[in-house]
């Protein structure tokens, strides 16, 4: 139990510092910020898409796009704020901590199953020849990512 709680604050710790050290950097040229800002749309638009499916595409992508984006923004402050309140106590309150990461964890899982469905949506709209094209950029995207990590472990192991 001990454990689990461990690892929930750990991970809920990582993303805040994480998404507060990013929404404080200036220059996102080097960041894979842009696909976030098109709504997901960055690799589809190298598959040659006809007008239908292009608006068809992005209208999945609106879908699941948060309506009120402030909402979220003061959903997340909020949790921030619980969480300090909650490591600055006197005495660690476990429940409440365990309903916090409880909640925090049902909205990723939310985003993640919604954004799962919107990709599946559009997979359908896709040719065979789009498909294989989306399927070779994520490989060839992954692979780059893949190498980015690699050299910054190295980079980061060494000293």
């Amino acid at each position: 139990m001990k454990k689990k709680i461990l690892s929930t604050l750990l991970a809920t710790g990582l993303l805040i510092t994480a998404g507060s050290a990013l929404a404080g950097e200036k220059d996102c040229k080097n960041r894979h910020f842009g696909q976030h800002h098109q709504g997901g749309l960055k690799m589809y638009k190298q598959l040659d898409l006809n007008k239908a499916q292009k608006q068809q595409i992005k209208a999945i992508f609106k879908e699941i796009r948060p309506k009120n984006k402030s909402e979220g923004f003061k959903k997340r402050q909020e949790h921030m704020k619980a969480r300090q309140a909650l490591i600055q106590s006197d005495t660690l309150d476990e429940t409440a901590l365990n309903n916090l990461a409880d909640t925090m964890a049902e909205q990723v899982k939310k985003r993640f199953i919604n954004r799962a469905k919107a990709e599946h949506k559009v997979w359908l709209l896709l040719t065979a020849e789009q498909r294989q094209k989306l399927i070779e950029k994520q490989n060839k995207h992954r692979e780059s990512r893949k190498h980015k990590l690699q050299k910054h472990m190295e980079k980061h192991t060494e000293k």
